[in-house]
């Protein structure tokens, strides 16, 4: 059976959202762009899960 890891935002990553929150990003866009700046490749389904996105949001915010 394999492992899964799941990293969720933690409080650097929560801070970072809020300061592009601040600056008028979309709050769903700010979590994705704060999780993304810390890891080096994420599938879009590890996003939904850290971020706490549905996958509908996750996809919109990439695009």
């Amino acid at each position: 059976m394999k492992s899964l890891t799941i990293r969720q935002l933690d409080e650097k990553d929560e801070e970072i959202a809020d300061a592009l929150i601040s600056l008028g990003i979309s709050r769903n866009v700010a979590r994705i762009l704060s999780y993304l700046q810390s890891s080096k490749e994420v599938k879009s389904v590890e996003l939904e899960r850290e971020a706490g996105l549905r996958q509908p949001e996750v996809s919109f915010a990439v695009r």
